[in-house]
C-alpha cells in the first residue's frame, strides 16, 4: 500500500518524541519514520535511550518471590509468609511483609495466582495445593460477587478494591476454564456488575459511576463524602468485555459501549487508582471490532498526564529524583514531590500495552515507556541501589530477610524526598504503623505480570515486548510483540519466534508480512526510534482486509488501518495574528487517501473545511489572547480519521 510521506517539518514538529531533541546527550538524525503518534508525558522524557539502563529480570525475580511467597514450611524472620486453613480451604498473606493485621486481601492473593499461572506455574496443584479453587474464598455466595476481603459485605469497600480483583479472578478463570466453579463463580460476578451498572446508567440526572462504593445488597451505589472514583465505569467495562466474550451476549456489549461512552465523555481525567488503565485497551477494541471511534490519545493522557480529578497528581512520573530515573514510573506526580508506586507500576505495563496492537501508530510511543518503565523499575527491588535510600537499612530482621529471599520482594514505592533521603526507597508502613517493613507483597504480585511481557535481544535496550499477554486472556488468538529501536541509529536485531515454526511472521505497523514460512531466527533492521508489532502466525493464516480492518477468516480483528494527520506550516508556541492558515499532511495506510473534511477548535468557536489540506481562520474578532489549543478532527476520503491540537500563542 502506498503510504504519504509527511514532509520534513511534521517529522521534527509533529513526531512522537518533538521537542525533546534539544535536551538529549546524543543527537538524533530525522526520523526514519513518519506514522507514528506521541503521548504527550512521554515525549516529555528527556532522552530516548534510559539514563543509568540496565535489564533486571523480572521473571527470575517473580519466580523467586513466588518460590518464597508459597512456601508454608519457610523458616527464618518474617516467614513463613503463607499460612493455610484447611478446614475452610482457604489462604492468607499480609499485604506487606511482617503485616500483622491478621486478613488477606483480593487484590494480593488473586494477582498473586494469576502471575504465577502467567509465568507457567500451575496453580491447580502448587505442592498438592489448589490455589484456583482456593480463590473461592473472596466470592461472596450472598451477594453473588467477587470481594477483596474474605466474609466481607460490598459496602464495606470502595469501588476499585472490588471490581480489580473481579478482573483479577476472571482472568485466572480464562486462564483454568477447566475450573468450572471458579468460573460460575466468575460469570455470576460480571452478571452482578451489570446489574449494578444498570443502576448507574439510571441515576437521576444521567448515567453517572462517581461514586464511593456500590452496596449489592440494597442494589444501590453509595458516597462516603471523601472521594469518588469515576473510573469504575471503565473497570465495569473490562467486567462487561469478559461477559460478551465468554457468552456472546449483546448485552454485555451495550453496557461496555454505556461505560466507555460515560469516561470519553468526563470532564477531565477520572483516573482514581488502577481502572483506567484499561481504556485504551476497551476503546481500541471497540474501535477495531465494533466501529466505534474514541480518542485513544484522551485515555492515555488521562492515565499518564497527573491531572487526574479524583485523585489530583495520579499518573505517570517523569524526571530524575536524586541520581536516579524516575521516568514511566506509575503513581502520584505531587505528592511529597512524586510517589511512584510498584504495584501500579507493574500492572500498567500490562494492562495499558495491550492497545497498541489494535493503534500501531502508538507503537514507538509505548516502547519507550515501557523501556524507561522497566530499566526504572528496578530501583523497587532492594539490591538494585545503595541501602542507604532504603527505609530497611535502618531495621536488621528487614535486611536479613531481603537476603534470604533473594531481595524478591519489593518495596511498596519511591518518594522524591523523604527523611532526609532523595530519593526514598520504601513506603507507607513503617510511616504509619501498618507493617514491621515497607516491602509489599501485594505489590510483588503484579511483578509477574511485567515479567512475562519481557525479553532480551542481541541488542541493548532494544526489547521484545510481549504486548497482548493480557488481551489473549480475552479472546486475541495468536501474539504479538513489539520491538522498538531507541538508538541513534539503525540496527539489525535477531528475532526470536515464541511459538514453534513455521510460521507466517506479519508486522502491524508496516501491514506487511516480515517472512513466510519461517523457522528460526529472523534478522530484522530497525531505524532510527522505529518499530515492529510482530504477530506470529500460523502458516496460511488468510488475512483479509474488510472495512478498514485487517482480519483473520473468523472475522477477528488483528487491526485498524489509520491515518497520521499533522501541522505542516507551524510549530508549537508559534506567535499568530490576524488572518491564519493551518495546513496539513498525512500519512494513510489506504492508497490515493486524501483528506475530506477538516473541523478546528478553538475554545467554543468552530471552523470547517472540506477537500483541502488546510482552514482559513481571521483571529483578529475572535476574543482571543495567549496561549490557546487549537483542536482538529480530520475525516479522509477513505473514511479513516484522525484527532490532535497544537498549541499557538495568539497575539
Amino acid at each position: 500500500m502506498k503510504k504519504l510521506i509527511l514532509t520534513f517539518l511534521i517529522l521534527i514538529a509533529s513526531f512522537v518524541f518533538s521537542g525533546c531533541a534539544s535536551r538529549l546527550e546524543v543527537e538524533y538524525p530525522p526520523m526514519s519514520l513518519s506514522y507514528q503518534k506521541p503521548i504527550a508525558r512521554i515525549s516529555n522524557y528527556d532522552r530516548y535511550f534510559p539514563a543509568s539502563y540496565e535489564l533486571m529480570d523480572y521473571q527470575e525475580k517473580a519466580l523467586t518471590f513466588h518460590q518464597w511467597l508459597f512456601d508454608t514450611e519457610a523458616t527464618g524472620d518474617f516467614l513463613p509468609l503463607i499460612t493455610k486453613d484447611d478446614t475452610r480451604n482457604e489462604f492468607r498473606f499480609g499485604a506487606y511483609v511482617g503485616d500483622d493485621r491478621g486478613y488477606v486481601e483480593g487484590v494480593a492473593a488473586i494477582a498473586a495466582v494469576l502471575s504465577a499461572s502467567l509465568l507457567g506455574l500451575d496453580m491447580t496443584d502448587y505442592d498438592g495445593d489448589d490455589y484456583v479453587a482456593k480463590l473461592s474464598q473472596f466470592y461472596n455466595a450472598n451477594q453473588r460477587v467477587i470481594l477483596n476481603g474474605t466474609r466481607g459485605v460490598s459496602i464495606d469497600s470502595s469501588l476499585w478494591y472490588m471490581i480489580y480483583p473481579g478482573i483479577l479472578f476472571t482472568q485466572v478463570s480464562a486462564l483454568y476454564p477447566g475450573a468450572t466453579v471458579v468460573r460460575e463463580q466468575a460469570l455470576s460476578n460480571i452478571e452482578q456488575w451489570y446489574q449494578a451498572h444498570l443502576v448507574f446508567q439510571a441515576q437521576e440526572k444521567g448515567p453517572d459511576y462517581n461514586f464511593t462504593s456500590f452496596d449489592f445488597t440494597t442494589m444501590q451505589p453509595y458516597n462516603n463524602g471523601i472521594w469518588q472514583e469515576p473510573d469504575s465505569a471503565v473497570g465495569i467495562g473490562m467486567l462487561m468485555y469478559y461477559g460478551y466474550q465468554w457468552t456472546g451476549e449483546e448485552k454485555y456489549l451495550d453496557a461496555l459501549i454505556n461505560t466507555m461512552d460515560y469516561i470519553s465523555n468526563y470532564f477531565s481525567s477520572p483516573l482514581y487508582e488502577i481502572l483506567h488503565y484499561y481504556a485504551p485497551f476497551l476503546g481500541a477494541y471497540l474501535n477495531a471490532q465494533h466501529g466505534k471511534n474514541y480518542d485513544l490519545s484522551q485515555f492515555l493522557n488521562e492515565n499518564f498526564d497527573g491531572l487526574s480529578v479524583p485523585r489530583g497528581g495520579w499518573g505517570s512520573v517523569v524526571g530524575t529524583w536524586g541520581e536516579f530515573p524516575m521516568d514511566g514510573l506509575m503513581g502520584s506526580t505531587r505528592d511529597r514531590g512524586g510517589y511512584a508506586f510498584s504495584m501500579n507500576t507493574f500492572a500498567s505495563a500490562f494492562i495499558v500495552s495491550s492497545f497498541v496492537s489494535y493503534d500501531a501508530r502508538y507503537a514507538s510511543a509505548t516502547g519507550q515507556w515501557l523501556l524507561h518503565l522497566t530499566s526504572n523499575g528496578r530501583y523497587f527491588f532492594s539490591d538494585q541501589s545503595d541501602p542507604r535510600f532504603h527505609s530497611c537499612t535502618y531495621f536488621e530482621q528487614c535486611g536479613t530477610f531481603n537476603e534470604v529471599t533473594g531481595h524478591s520482594v519489593p518495596y511498596e514505592g519511591i518518594i522524591n524526598g523523604y527523611n532526609g533521603r532523595t530519593p526514598w526507597i520504601g513506603g507507607d508502613p513503617m510511616i504509619t504503623g501498618w507493617a514491621n517493613t515497607d516491602l509489599s507483597i501485594y505489590s510483588g504480585v503484579s511483578t509477574g505480570m511485567l515479567g512475562v511481557m519481557i525479553e532480551p535481544t542481541d541488542v541493548e535496550g532494544l526489547l521484545k515486548i510481549w504486548i497482548n499477554r493480557m488481551a489473549m486472556l480475552g479472546h486475541d488468538p495468536f501474539p504479538q510483540y513489539l520491538l522498538f529501536n531507541p538508538h541513534p541509529e539503525v540496527k539489525t536485531v535477531t528475532y526470536l519466534p515464541s511459538t514453534e515454526g513455521p510460521l507466517d511472521l506479519y508486522d502491524l505497523v508496516s501491514k506487511t508480512y516480515l517472512s513466510k514460512n519461517h523457522t528460526g531466527a529472523l534478522s530484522l533492521d530497525l531505524g532510527v526510534l522505529e518499530s515492529v508489532i510482530v504477530v506470529e502466525l500460523p502458516v496460511g493464516t488468510q488475512l483479509i482486509v474488510d472495512d478498514l480492518t485487517l482480519r483473520l477468516e473468523n472475522g477477528h480483528v488483528l487491526t485498524q488501518f489509520q491515518v497520521h494527520t499533522g501541522v505542516s506550516n507551524l510549530t508549537p508556541n508559534q506567535t499568530v495574528s490576524g488572518p491564519t492558515r493551518l495546513e496539513w499532511d498525512y500519512y494513510s495506510d489506504v492508497e490515493n487517501d486524501a483528506i475530506q473534511s477538516i473541523t478546528v477548535r478553538i475554545g467554543t468557536q468552530t471552523f470547517t473545511s472540506s477537500d483541502t489540506n488546510s482552514v482559513l481562520i481571521d483571529l483578529t474578532n475572535l476574543g482571543l489572547k495567549g496561549n490557546r489549543r487549537f483542536s482538529y478532527e480530520i475525516t479522509m476520503v477513505s473514511g479513516l480519521k484522525d484527532t490532535g491540537s497544537i498549541i499557538l500563542t495568539i497575539e
